[in-house]
């Protein structure tokens, strides 16, 4: 890659195993190909600070590091990233996320010689439903409909670097709160117009420390899939409507989260009880095809039965 051409940004807060093993898998890839690599650490402590240094002190030229007060939200760090970094191309990655750069770097070597506006990856499941393998478009409607799972997810897009203005995440942070960066993408081609590339394609491992999301640590897997993401899709810009519906199970459909097994899971992991169901009936309605009854169901039953189901079904369950 030419010099500043593509940043990946990996925002993170008080996980220094997590970045040392990002680091371990990234870096000489990274260092090999001319990508530079950053880490936005908003950690409570210096332990990822010290790691990130003693790398840059090995040699690894291509690392650099940013600190910001405690408990800086994530969706700051991520405008500070998008309109700031000053590179061609920024790579938005999560921590728990690690990159498999060697297997894709002539994939993105080639969509950002196209001079592409987004690159979006997507690899778990059905992570498209519409598009298996490798598709372009210049439709922004057409994308959206397409691609509008894996391009939720951290790491699973490339942006160009130059798009995104302060006015333009100040107005999707207010609007759509934490669900402020993708809908930066969809903000941004609301005018129908878009040069974008779905690939289907095993981009990253999750990393060995990664256990939960902090959506399953807190309890909000459902508020967050169902409810949150059914208000997002609403309020996105007026040229989506012909695709909301579809957007609306879209999650649901293409990562498996209110599936039989995944229930069981969920309830063995105190994601899923009657007081998380009541709260969400509503919107479990609007993004899920699951009959109610089976969330009833599984709630009623006990969940040292329910974890031994889990398991039976093939499930790890973490402690959380």
């Amino acid at each position: 890659m030419k010099d500043r051409e593509l940043l990946i940004a990996v925002p993170t807060a008080n996980h220094p195993k997590l970045i040392m093993f990002y680091l371990a898998k990234t870096l000489d890839a990274a260092l090999k190909h001319n990508i530079d690599i950053c880490v936005y650490d908003a950690s409570s402590n210096d332990e990822t600070e010290k790691i990130v240094q003693k790398r840059i002190s090995q040699g690894y030229h291509n690392l650099k590091y940013k600190k910001y007060p405690e408990n800086t939200l994530l969706e700051n760090r991520c405008e500070d990233i998008y309109v700031n970094s000053g590179y061609g191309y920024v790579w938005l990655c999560g921590d728990g996320c690690v990159l498999n750069i060697d297997k894709n770097i002539d994939i993105v070597r080639n969509e950002i010689g196209k001079k592409k506006d987004l690159i979006c990856f997507g690899c778990f499941g059905n992570a498209s439903v519409y598009a298996d393998g490798y598709k372009e478009y210049t439709n922004s409607v057409e994308f959206c409909k397409e691609c509008f799972t894996p391009s939720t997810y951290f790491g699973g897009v490339i942006l160009k670097g130059s798009l995104v203005s302060k006015d333009l995440f100040d107005y999707c942070r207010k609007r759509y709160w934490e669900h402020a960066v993708p809908a930066v993408y969809y903000e941004l081609f609301k005018d129908g117009n878009i040069s974008a590339t779905y690939i289907h394609q095993n981009f990253c491992e999750s990393s060995v420390y990664k256990k939960h999301s902090v959506a399953q640590k807190q309890r909000r897997d459902i508020y967050a899939f169902a409810q949150l993401f059914t208000e997002t899709i609403r309020k996105l810009p007026d040229i989506y409507n012909p695709v909301k519906k579809d957007l609306e199970k879209a999650l649901g459909h293409t990562t498996g989260m209110y599936s039989w097994c995944n229930l069981w899971l969920m309830r063995a992991e105190g994601n899923l009880n009657l007081k998380i169901y009541i709260q969400n009936r509503k919107f479990l309605k609007i993004a899920s095809d699951t009959k109610q009854w089976l969330y009833i169901l599984i709630i009623l039953c006990p969940a040292k039965v329910a974890r031994r189901i889990a398991l039976y079904l093939g499930n790890f369950i973490y402690d959380i």
